[in-house]
């Protein structure tokens, strides 16, 4: 498989298909018995080396490429660390906040000195290709960084203000980091339940995760995120003990999906960092439990099973959904490109109300009319809200596959607005096939609902 290399990154971005799945059973590297309790660093460097540094120890552990045996114990005098990074050049950067400072180990030496002074721990270690070290203070709800160039470095705040808060220049509670090779700063904001992104140099972020970017997948305390080669994210959904990852329309559930949390082999509980090997795989410390597991990347090809669905309304999300007026029908139609033409393929059109969450799919209303890959929606089909249509297609191949998008719709009510002259002729203006009502007074008439007729015999008072 290829990855994803720049100049100086020392981590996996791999290059992964819209048809990668993962293996929803993981494989346990090491347990409690090696890593004692609540262990929540680590790396993976870009030979797939596995660091880690325990909670309760003074110590980084490493496993080489595939090997399930410790290769290497390197010991130190780090406190209590909840973060690493490793650099190219096997540099190891451990989070050691409770002594006040960020330490770097070199191999070269054997030794480890203070980098960076920080008064808290660093619930996120990151190094970016220009040396710079990035620092996520959960206590302090900040993210701070400073160039190291060989000297103690005071560090600068790049996001945050130091009070908690959900304002674009504020954090809640920021855990694991990421810098992508354009210098954006994504930040786990744990306590406001999104994903921020900061681009380079501005202290106002953008929300990319979380809240109402995608109601199917709502985050609970995000720990931790990462990017593939596409520019795709990958997300450590704590609250929900699960991973998740973006595509072009929205996200999807990579692992711990379907059995909530848990210590079987496709269960998480409390997961907290995410990294990912040369061949696509998955690691996740998974602190509840007490281990690190590893979920084998099975696919990352678009075989015959592969169907790409494109909706004549572009790209919809419940907080940008398509406006209507609930007096007129709509349309929606998508196309549908199969690798292979010859395989049957069904299709299946669901709807949920998302006015408060799309918690529930359910069959279409008798007055929506589907084909395949079309709706056409009557007029006062729908209530007013907001509403999600989904598609899902099945390519019936042995193990039959399936792939879903959604439209999202906003009914909204019928304007109308009247322009009153007095003692004159008033004029009333309204849209392009609208139902037009007039209201002589005592009387009115709403577009939006079926026989309310403008009753226009009004018995005027004697004067």
């Amino acid at each position: 498989m290829d990855s994803f290399l720049v100049e100086c990154v020392s981590f996996h971005q791999p290059n992964l298909s819209a048809c990668a799945y993962w293996n929803s059973n993981g494989i346990t590297l090491t347990d409690n018995n090696t890593l004692g309790t609540w262990t929540q660093s680590l790396f993976v460097d870009i030979n797939s080396k596995v660091y880690v540094a325990p909670y309760t120890k003074s110590n980084v552990l490493v496993w080489s490429n595939n090997s399930i045996d410790l290769t290497q114990n390197i010991s130190g005098d780090w406190r209590w660390p909840l973060s690493l990074f490793v650099t190219r050049n096997n540099d190891i950067y451990v989070d050691n906040g409770w002594s006040g400072g960020v330490e770097k180990w070199t191999a070269n030496t054997n030794s480890s000195v203070t980098v960076m002074t920080v008064s808290g721990q660093c619930s996120g270690l990151f190094v970016d290709s220009r040396n710079t070290v990035y620092c996520s203070m959960r206590s302090r709800h900040i993210v701070v960084a400073g160039l190291n160039n060989n000297n103690l470095t005071q560090p600068v705040t790049v996001a945050g203000n130091g009070t908690y808060g959900e304002a674009a220049h504020m954090l809640n509670q920021p855990y694991g980091i990421f810098v992508d090779s354009e210098l954006n700063l994504y930040v786990a904001d744990c306590g406001n339940d999104r994903v921020q992104m900061f681009k380079r140099g501005n202290l106002s972020g953008t929300t990319v995760a979380g809240k109402v970017i995608d109601l199917n997948y709502p985050l609970k305390c995000p720990v931790d995120v990462t990017l593939d080669a596409n520019g795709y994210l990958f997300i450590v959904d704590r609250g929900n003990n699960r991973i998740i990852g973006s595509k072009r329309f929205g996200f999807y559930c990579v692992v711990g999906c379907l059995e909530g949390r848990g210590s079987k082999p496709a269960q998480l509980y409390r997961p907290t960092t995410i990294a990912f090997d040369s061949y696509g795989n998955i690691f996740v410390s998974d602190v509840g439990n007490n281990r690190i597991q590893k979920f084998n990347l099975e696919n990352n090809t678009c075989g015959c099973g592969y169907a790409d669905i494109s909706m004549s309304t572009g790209i919809s999300t419940p907080t940008t959904p398509l406006p209507v007026r609930r007096s007129q029908d709509f349309y929606i139609s998508a196309t549908i490109n199969r690798n292979c033409e010859d395989l049957l393929m069904t299709t299946n059109w669901t709807i949920a109300n998302c006015t408060d969450g799309c918690s529930s799919w359910g069959p279409l209303p008798d007055l929506i009319h589907k084909r395949a890959n079309e709706l056409l929606v009557r007029a006062r089909a729908l209530e007013y809200g907001l509403y999600g249509f989904k598609l899902t297609v099945t390519i019936l191949e042995n193990t039959p596959i399936s792939k879903s998008e959604i439209v999202y719709v906003k009914v909204n009510p019928s304007g109308i607005t009247a322009n009153l002259i007095e003692l004159g002729t008033s004029l009333v203006t309204h849209g392009f096939q609208q139902d037009l009502i007039l209201d002589p007074g005592n009387y009115s008439g709403d577009p939006d609902v079926d026989d309310d007729k403008l009753n226009a015999n009004v018995s005027l008072p004697t004067l």
